[in-house]
């Protein structure tokens, strides 16, 4: 940071101070609070819990509280986020996350020349990566937990999804119920969007029915 930390870096810590004060016990999300991309590690004191709300607004206001690199690298976990989540941001912030992005493989990438068989290996590995961080939560701190289901206890949501009595069950609706909307009352609209509710389950949240997440 140049002069100081600007505004959206006070936010940032005001928000991790509230939680490492009074850590989220629902929807609990593991934050690095310095990324491990610039420099943080695993240790305890640089990890603190957050809720899935607070952990998205805390890695947007990384890409926008940094500069150069460390602006790309942050817009590398926005976009993963993003695309993980479903979430939405306007388009502006994502055209300027997107840019940066791109600007930062194409400065790590200049000059190199590959050959057929090494591009289809980058892709390989890229492909593999991408799909253990999304199924496995392998590398990825947000993901380390249980899902809880009334048919058992899984480490991923895509497990809990195979292992679901119903068939053809999505992981993305699991990881709703368990994690994301799991104190939302639930309604009659609910049972429009969700499989996994019926009537009888009105009036409940999903967590009295069943569902949570808990961090290990």
């Amino acid at each position: 940071m140049a002069n100081g930390p600007n505004k959206y870096e006070k936010w940032y810590n005001n928000i991790i101070a509230k939680f490492v004060a009074s850590p989220a016990t629902d929807n609990v999300e593991v934050h690095h609070i310095l990324p491990r991309s610039l420099g943080g590690g695993d240790y305890p004191s640089n990890l603190v819990h957050l809720t899935a709300k607070a952990h998205f607004l805390c890695h947007l206001l990384l890409f926008k509280m940094h500069t150069g690199e460390a602006k790309a690298k942050m817009a590398t976990a926005l976009l993963f986020m993003m695309t993980t989540r479903n979430k939405q941001l306007t388009s502006r912030t994502y055209s300027a996350a997107k840019r940066s992005n791109v600007e930062h493989m194409r400065r790590a990438l200049k000059g190199r020349v590959f050959t057929e068989e090494t591009r289809r290996k980058m892709s390989v590995a890229a492909k593999k990566r991408f799909a253990n961080r999304i199924q496995t939560g392998s590398d990825n701190p947000m993901f380390s937990g249980l899902y809880i289901t009334p048919w058992g206890e899984f480490e991923t949501s895509t497990e809990a999804a195979s292992a679901s009595p119903r068939e053809n069950m999505n992981f993305k609706t699991i990881q709703r119920a368990c994690r994301h909307n799991n104190t939302k009352r639930i309604t009659k609209h609910t049972l429009k969007r969700s499989v996994l509710f019926d009537v009888s389950h009105v009036g409940k949240t999903p967590a009295e029915v069943g569902y949570g997440f808990r961090v290990i």
